[in-house]
């Protein structure tokens, strides 16, 4: 019976595991699904399946996203352990102890989520912080590091955006790419003595990174380093970097000043692009190239030396330094290459080298204020667009022959830009054949006098030919600007300047006129490049109705007047505020009169101003006061002030009574003539 029994069971459990089997095939319709070798893991599949099954129809909620990483719950505390870590978490506070590498993975399973931890403690013993291992733990702001570690892996702490400060101890002898990258709170940090390397990325998008200190034991800095560190204003570079990488402090917005030192070999491509911040930088001899867009984007760049050792300078190498003035192009660089100083709108004058054996497209695209170029008989090829948009271009100096000059290749670029100009702009320019671009030259403006509103004004000069014996051409060839023309400009048909003998120097002055008040710059090019400008105030006259003021008691006086020709009510209140009065002496036993206030009064069509003074009477009528009336540029006009009768002018006449020998002075009273040693 047992027999028979045992028997029923075997068959039921047979038909069950068939339709097991059968059901499992069903679901894994069309998946290619290895079940393995063995009867016995065809059973464990079979059993998985209806496990699965069950489990289905228990649960009703909709079906997770398994790519998905689970939320841990948030816990206040919470321990895990492996072989050689421990790690426990205490109402935001994450302690680490041990031997060995933190690992994410010890990291994650302490029964917290990583947005709750805001500080690690890591005890001594730790010799490694792991890949990512903090990698998005978005509050924390402190760490403690112990001087056992001796190694910071990738992304460690990447996107900490809440951690300001840390302190690597100098046991770090490495620290991966990316270890630090968009932590935008971390203000400052020191790299260890023993770290040789920043990678790539290691403090990117730090934003509020403001200070770094580098050891010298760091040798490379990688790419993008400090990519985007836009509050990074002040960074030494050790003398044992030799090389710094492409686009290491791109987007270094703040970034004043940087000294290269000469042990650097290489500056990668677009190592300080967008550096608007960058004044003047000083590439050391040890470079032999300015690399693709090395310098794009340093709008403030204003000076650059670049040295001898340097062969080449790259596509876009400066393009976009707006405030780049002028350039020196060794004879040790071969190429230029396109768009090399593209959009330097403030450049005025530029030489390319004998070296150079050709101009490329739109080298010098947007220089808008480029009025001469220099170019060697070596180049026998210029692209047309090299010039584009350089509205400003009016001479280039050939050092060739205007046989030579005929025998360049001019090519059409490739591609055309929507305001494409550059043939225009240089077939335009005058041609100077077998000259050069003097430099060294002289050519200065200067004031002798103030200028004044309904004055005669000039403005001296001081100026040396480029090319001897011709200075009476060259100086007719010099153009004028003025900032306003409606407050001054030169008149181009008055000049006083005096040629030397030898024909290689003029002196002299210019006529200005004067038809309006205010500030002015007045800017000299000559044919060969050079500039030269002053700054010119242009007042309106000092006047005065008399020299003599009578008064007996106290009385306010005008003392002076202004008078301009357009309305301006706003200029006349800044001059009038600005003039100042003073007794600047007296006439025989000392002064008269005291100064008790100063006051003035504007026309209402604001084109006329009066100085009025209030005097008292101090003397006992014997005397007279010197009243000085000064403008803001220096304009005088002085005032005698006294009692009726009590004036008294001097003039200095030679033997007008007795010995005619002496020289003797004249005064006038009202008893007439005396005379008087």
């Amino acid at each position: 019976m047992k027999r028979k029994l045992m028997a029923l069971m075997l068959a039921g459990i047979m038909v069950i595991q068939s339709a097991g089997t059968s059901w499992a095939a069903e679901f894994t319709d069309g998946v290619n699904v290895e079940y393995g070798d063995s009867s016995e893991n065809v059973n464990e599949e079979a059993f998985s399946d209806e496990q699965t099954e069950a489990e289905n129809f228990e649960d009703d909620s909709p079906e997770k996203d398994l790519t998905e990483e689970a939320e841990v719950p948030a816990m206040a505390s919470g321990s895990t352990s492996d072989e050689n870590l421990e790690v426990s978490f205490n109402n935001g506070t994450l302690t680490i102890s041990g031997s060995g590498m933190i690992t994410q993975t010890s990291v994650k399973n302490c029964g917290h989520s990583l947005s709750e931890i805001k500080k690690v403690i890591i005890k001594k013993g730790i010799m490694s912080i792991g890949n990512h291992v903090f990698y998005g733990c978005s509050s924390l702001s402190s760490i403690e590091i112990p001087n056992s570690v001796t190694s910071i892996g990738s992304s460690a702490f990447s996107g900490c955006i809440s951690l300001n400060s840390i302190q690597i101890p100098n046991s770090v002898t490495s620290i991966e790419y990316s270890a630090f990258y968009g932590c935008s709170s971390l203000k400052s940090i020191e790299i260890p003595k023993g770290v040789t390397s920043i990678g790539y990325h290691v403090f990117d998008g730090c934003i509020d990174l403001s200070s770094i200190e580098i050891p010298n034991s760091v040798t490379s800095i990688e790419y993008y380093a400090f990519l985007g560190c836009s509050s990074l204003n002040n960074i030494k570079i050790p003398n044992s970097v030799t090389s710094i990488e492409g686009e290491a402090f791109s987007g270094c917005s703040s970034l004043s000043s940087i000294e290269i030192p000469n042990s650097v070999t290489s500056i990668g491509p677009s190592a300080f692009s967008g550096c608007s911040s960058l004044r003047n930088i000083e590439i050391p001899n040890s470079v032999t190239g300015i690399r693709l867009g090395v310098f794009s984007g340093c709008s403030s760049l204003n000076s650059i030396e670049i040295p001898n050792s340097v062969t080449s300078i790259e596509g876009s190498a400066f393009s976009g330094c707006s405030s780049l003035s002028s350039i020196e192009i060794p004879n040790s660089v071969t190429s230029i290459e396109s768009s090399a100083f593209s959009g330097c709108s403030s450049l005025k004058s530029i030489k390319i080298p004998s070296s150079v054996t050709s101009i490329s497209f739109d080298t010098f695209y947007g220089c808008s204020n480029l009025k001469s170029i220099e170019i060697s008989n070596s180049v026998t090829s210029i692209t047309y667009s090299a010039f584009n948009g350089c509205s400003s271009l009016a001479d280039v100096y050939y050092t060739g022959s205007k046989a030579q000059w005929k025998k360049i290749y001019f090519e059409k670029p490739y591609y055309i830009h929507a305001d494409y100009d550059g043939d225009v702009r240089l077939l335009k320019a005058t041609i100077h054949y077998n000259s050069i671009i003097s430099t060294d030259k002289k050519f200065d403006l200067s004031s002798k006098s103030l200028s004044i509103l309904g004055n005669q004004n000039s403005i001296s000069v001081d100026f040396e030919a480029s090319t001897p014996g011709n200075v009476a051409n060259e100086e007719k060839a010099i153009t004028w600007k003025s900032s306003n023309p409606a407050i001054a400009e030169i008149d181009k048909n008055a000049t006083g300047l005096i040629d030397s003998v030898d024909g290689n120097r003029a002196s002299g002055w210019i006529s200005l006129l004067a038809y309006d008040v205010g500030e002015v710059t007045i800017t000299g090019t000559t044919q060969d490049g050079r500039t030269a400008s002053i700054e010119i105030n242009v007042e309106p006259k000092l006047q005065t109705q008399t020299t003599i003021i009578n008064i007996s008691e106290k009385k306010s006086v005008t003392l002076c007047s202004v008078e301009l020709e357009k309305e301006n009510k706003e200029y006349l209140e800044r001059f009038m505020k600005n003039l100042k009065v003073q007794d600047t002496g007296s006439y025989l036993a000392g002064p008269y009169v005291t100064i008790d206030k100063t006051d003035y009064r504007i026309s209402d069509d604001g084109k006329k101003a009066e100085l009025i003074c209030t005097f008292t009477p101090i003397g006992n009528g014997s005397e007279s006061s010197k009243i000085t009336c000064t403008s803001p540029n220096g304009q005088k006009i002085t005032v005698s002030v006294g009692k009726n009768g009590s004036h008294t002018e001097s003039l200095t006449a030679t033997a007008a009574f007795g010995d005619k020998s002496k020289k003797k002075t004249l005064h006038w009273t009202k008893d007439g003539y005396n005379e008087k040693k």
